[in-house]
């Protein structure tokens, strides 16, 4: 029992010590992007590309295997069709935070980061909480020198469930009326 015991406190000593793992990518061999969300496995995966995502990715860019992608927001207010919104990524000493609202639902989201000649593309876990940090390292060895950061989205928003509380009074109601007619008829 004691062995039990001990083995069961070092593997919760295990889990709760385990630390959180950026997303990484290098592209040009120039500038590295990383990225964490929330739970450090909510990114699913991570590509750098040559150029500014705001050129290069539209509804024909292959990414993650995936086309038609939309342009949601922009960091710098420049395009997208607001499904969804990101908060500005301002430089926070070495950290800089992130955080997207996705009002709607949508299920299928990446981020992109653009510094100097490069951008990083970071899929997203969008049932995790849409919130990380960012960093790059990159020309001259800037960190946080970013161009600005922007949100894609795929296919149809998933709709949540509506309460029917209502509904469901409505019938609790209408069922107890009906028993009460009906032990109104057996005693009369």
């Amino acid at each position: 029992m004691y062995m039990k015991n001990l083995f069961l406190a070092a593997a919760l000593v295990g889990a709760v010590s385990t630390p959180a793992v950026a997303a990484t990518c290098t592209a040009g061999g120039t500038v590295t992007f990383n990225a964490t969300q929330g739970n450090p496995d909510a990114i699913q995966s991570a590509a750098c590309f040559d150029g500014n995502n705001n050129n290069t990715i539209d509804t024909n860019f292959l990414v993650f295997g995936q086309i038609g992608w939309i342009l949601a927001a922009n960091s710098n207010d420049s395009g997208g069709d607001h499904a969804l919104s990101i908060d500005s990524p301002v430089p926070v000493s070495d950290q800089t935070m992130w955080s997207i609202l996705n009002p709607l639902g949508y299920s299928q989201i990446f981020v992109t980061f653009k510094q100097a000649n490069f951008f990083a593309a970071f899929l997203l876990d969008a049932t995790q909480f849409l919130s990380g940090t960012w960093g790059t390292l990159g020309p001259g060895r800037s960190i946080d020198d970013l161009s600005h950061a922007s949100i894609y989205y795929r296919g149809e928003p998933t709709p949540s469930p509506v309460p029917v509380p209502a509904a469901g009074l409505l019938l609790l109601g209408g069922i107890a009326a009906l028993f009460g007619l009906r032990r109104k008829r057996r005693t009369v």
